[in-house]
C-alpha cells in the first residue's frame, strides 16, 4: 500500500464519493423545492376555489332565507284564505237551508 498509484486511486474514489454525495444532495434539495413550489401553487388555487364556494354558499343561504320568508307569507295568506272560504261555505249552507228547507 505504499505505491503512489494506490493512494491516487483511493483519493480519486474518495473525491468521487464526496462529489456524488454532494450532487445527490443538491438534486434532492431541488426536487423538494420544486415540489414545495408546486404544492404552494395548488394550495393557493384551492384557497381561491374555497373562497368562491363560500361566496356561493353565502348567496344560497341568503336566497333560502328570502324564500323561507316568502313561503311563510304564503302560508299565512293561505290560512287567511282558508278561514274566509270556511266562512263562505258556512254562509252558503245557511242560505241553502233557508231557501231549501228539508
Amino acid at each position: 500500500m505504499n505505491e503512489p498509484q494506490i493512494w491516487t486511486i483511493i483519493g480519486v474514489l474518495a473525491a468521487s464519493t464526496v462529489g456524488l454525495a454532494a450532487f445527490m444532495t443538491q438534486t434532492l434539495q431541488r426536487s423538494i423545492a420544486g415540489l414545495r413550489d408546486e404544492m404552494v401553487g395548488r394550495f393557493t388555487a384551492l384557497d381561491g376555489r374555497v373562497d368562491r364556494l363560500e361566496h356561493k354558499v353565502d348567496g344560497l343561504d341568503r336566497d333560502m332565507r328570502k324564500l323561507s320568508g316568502k313561503v311563510e307569507s304564503l302560508d299565512r295568506d293561505m290560512r287567511v284564505l282558508s278561514r274566509k272560504v270556511d266562512g263562505l261555505d258556512r254562509d252558503v249552507r245557511a242560505i241553502s237551508e233557508q231557501i231549501l228547507p228539508e
